[in-house]
């Protein structure tokens, strides 16, 4: 009896102290406009991802990871706006795919589509990449 009570007491210990340490995303940008890309799928199904918020903030996988000039971050806020993609309306994953996903003004909407479809919008690949690249420029 008195086995079967410290196995539990383990268990419950160790649930409750594991759901503790969980953080989600950063509590200080939380309820932020930002704009998210990244990758998934594949075997695994994992997703990758970077969001950058308006004031600069840029997040790897939920976790701060630096901040980029607000020059890229306007550039980057601009050209979402000027490409239109507020209004378009894309969802066709593949085994692998990559997405846009972005709260702005209160609206939330992920686009998504798989890297080898040639009927995604080129807007959509355009600002992908550039974001990505700005990304890869600035993240030592």
């Amino acid at each position: 009896m008195k086995i079967h009570l410290l196995l539990l007491f383990s268990i419950l210990s160790i649930s409750i102290g594991s759901n503790g340490c969980k953080s989600s995303k950063s509590m200080s940008n939380q309820g932020k406009d930002f704009i998210r890309i990244g990758f998934g799928g594949g075997f695994v199904g994992k997703e990758s991802a970077f969001t950058l918020f308006q004031n600069g903030s840029l997040e790897s996988e939920g976790k701060p990871s630096q901040k980029l000039s607000s020059n890229i971050t306007n550039q980057l806020f601009s050209n979402f706006q000027t490409l239109g993609l507020k209004q378009v309306e894309f969802e066709n994953p593949g085994n692998t795919y990559n997405f846009i996903e972005y709260q702005l003004n209160g609206v939330t909407k992920r686009l998504v589509w798989n890297p080898s479809d040639k009927t995604v919008q080129s807007e959509l690949q355009l600002f992908y990449n550039n974001f990505n690249y700005y990304i890869k420029k600035n993240i030592k």
